[in-house]
């Protein structure tokens, strides 16, 4: 509406040809359930676990670390053979923040970990999932963009902050300063939608120095979490939460940007039924 409005006061305005585009992004918070997690974490969970009384968890754990079992979140090949299928790619992001209370990713020091960042980046294009405590600590954010940059071998441009934590203007001043040129946390938590109105990359604009940076925004339209956790929908009803966006998306050539986790997939426990819904939506968005 506002592009025929100024093409009726400016004639000779040109406005680029869009294309409706599927963009799948997957957060690494938690590259395995039971996998190289150390001795103490692993000590700590099998002992939650027999307080608990928790018999399931003991076996499922005990046989996966004696590799009789593959680890639940362990979904990648998966992930691979789904990308062949609907022909599209994935934008990958890894966190790599010491652990704490909101940050329990695999140690980075993990060959196994590294050797998974390496191969999944063979296949998809890889980015920073810069951790909670990065928020509070800017320098944690340099040295985690560093490590992931060491294991690529190549600079990293893309990122994600952990729980969508988005402080403005400084958090894209700090993505700014260590090179980011493209960031994907715009979204809600709480709710599916368009948290920025748009569902179109744009250069996020400094109010304060009046300025366009370098940092392109691309907002995302639904998140499995959101679905799950917050909205409490059922995976069965799902698909009737994003067929709209993904139509809205269509109707104005923007890009439909998706965000789910590995484990999401894993039909384990809390997550079972929710990989038809994710198969659903490449079916419907690609």
């Amino acid at each position: 509406m506002i592009r025929d409005q100024l093409k009726l006061r400016f004639p000779g305005m040109v406005f680029p040809e869009k294309k409706y585009r599927f963009i799948s992004t997957i957060d690494i918070d938690n590259a395995w359930a039971y996998l190289e997690k150390g001795f103490m974490r692993t000590t700590g969970a099998y002992a939650r676990a027999i307080f608990s009384f928790n018999l399931n968890e003991i076996v499922e754990r005990t046989r996966v670390l004696l590799g009789m079992e593959k680890d639940p979140y362990d979904t990648y090949e998966l992930q691979f053979e789904l990308q062949r299928k609907f022909k599209f790619k994935s934008i990958y992001f890894f966190l790599l923040g010491e652990y704490g209370l909101n940050d329990k990713n695999v140690p980075i020091d993990s060959r196994k970990f590294r050797s998974l960042i390496k191969s999944i980046a063979d296949y998809a294009e890889a980015g920073i999932h810069p951790s909670y405590g990065s928020n509070k600590n800017p320098s944690r954010l340099k040295k985690e963009l560093n490590e992931l940059s060491k294991i690529l071998k190549r600079e990293v441009t893309k990122s994600r902050q952990h729980f969508l934590v988005l402080k403005l203007p400084e958090t894209y001043r700090r993505l700014i300063e260590l090179d980011i040129t493209d960031d994907y946390t715009m979204g809600y938590a709480l709710q599916v939608g368009f948290r920025a109105s748009i569902c179109s990359p744009y250069y996020f604009y400094d109010l304060d120095n009046e300025q366009i940076t370098s940092l392109k925004i691309h907002p995302f339209a639904v998140m499995d979490a959101t679905l799950k956790y917050y909205m409490k929908i059922d995976p069965a009803a799902a698909m009737n939460h994003i067929l709209p966006l993904i139509d809205e998306v269509r109707k104005v050539n923007g890009d439909f940007v998706s965000l789910w986790h590995n484990e999401s997939l894993s039909e384990n426990k809390i997550w079972e039924g929710w990989r038809k819904v994710y198969e659903d939506m490449l079916a419907a968005a690609s």
